[in-house]
């Protein structure tokens, strides 16, 4: 089988074409749908041979948060009809990337141990803006608590879950402050 991202580049180069037009909309349902998508237990319900188009259609339809526009449905079917469903986050991944170099935009994560307020939210995000020179768009993930919990052994896993990767990353890629007790 080809590569999930060779895989995904058509759909979201002819996704981003044909929405250009409201690409900050298309975005949001597209991440909506990949986040759905990304579900192993739907993935095995849509492989499912005595299982319809329809029926998968209208399971995701029934999952997502927000009323799907004319555009999202007739992509999700395409999606479904060609076997892409597990294809879809990484589609939903490549079209926020052009998106940002459309708009001279990045993707930034903030992986805090604690509530950030907007104000430090907003002046983080102008600092980091000035160091990265463009515009950000900034979220807030509190995963280094789970990891620095984990790391102490307790969580229900275990240190042994905990992986320090290079130049103090924990095992999402992530800078923790917080630091492993020996």
């Amino acid at each position: 089988m080809a590569e999930l991202a060779t895989i995904a580049r058509p759909y979201a180069d002819a996704l981003f074409k044909a929405q250009s037009a409201d690409l900050a909309g298309t975005a949001a349902w597209l991440d909506e749908l990949a986040a759905v998508a990304s579900n192993t237990q739907l993935l095995q319900f849509s492989e499912n041979p005595k299982v319809t188009d329809a029926q998968v259609f209208e399971l995701i339809s029934g999952v997502v948060k927000t009323t799907l526009p004319a555009a999202a449905q007739n992509f999700l079917r395409l999606a479904i009809e060609n076997h892409r469903l597990v294809a879809l986050p990484e589609i939903a991944s490549q079209f926020r990337a052009l998106k940002n170099a459309q708009g001279g935009t990045a993707d930034a994560i903030v992986h805090s141990a604690f509530p950030i307020e907007a104000a430090a939210l907003a002046d983080l995000s102008g600092t980091l803006e000035k160091r990265f020179g463009r515009k950000l768009n900034v979220s807030v993930v509190d995963r280094c608590v789970t990891d620095w919990w984990r790391s102490r052994g307790r969580g229900g896993r275990g240190a042994r879950h905990f992986r320090q990767g290079p130049s103090g990353t924990n095992e999402s890629g992530s800078h923790c402050l917080m630091q492993r007790e020996a």
